[in-house]
């Protein structure tokens, strides 16, 4: 179990989220990474990077993806695991 499920475990949410069973483009010939360890590298590469930055942007198309980083950025905000930008574009 990762940081985040096990966090959000304690919290009493849970991540709904299957694996796919076929071949992931970014993960080789393998399943697809569980998705509690996608939030994990999400995490780590936000706060390595992201972090040396007073304003964010983010670009949102408004499809699965841009949902998806949206969705996970505020939550990690507001969880607390990510400090709050002064401004989010």
């Amino acid at each position: 179990m990762s940081q985040i499920e096990s966090l959000l475990a304690a919290a009493g949410a849970t991540v709904g989220y299957k694996p796919r069973a076929q071949a992931s483009l970014f993960s080789g010939l393998g399943e697809a990474l569980p998705v509690g360890t996608c939030v994990d590298r999400t995490l780590s590469n936000l706060l390595a990077h992201a972090t040396l930055y007073d304003h964010w942007i983010l670009a949102f198309s408004g499809g699965k993806d841009s949902a998806t980083v949206v969705s996970i950025v505020t939550t990690l905000v507001q969880m607390g695991h990510l400090p709050r930008p002064r401004s989010l574009t």
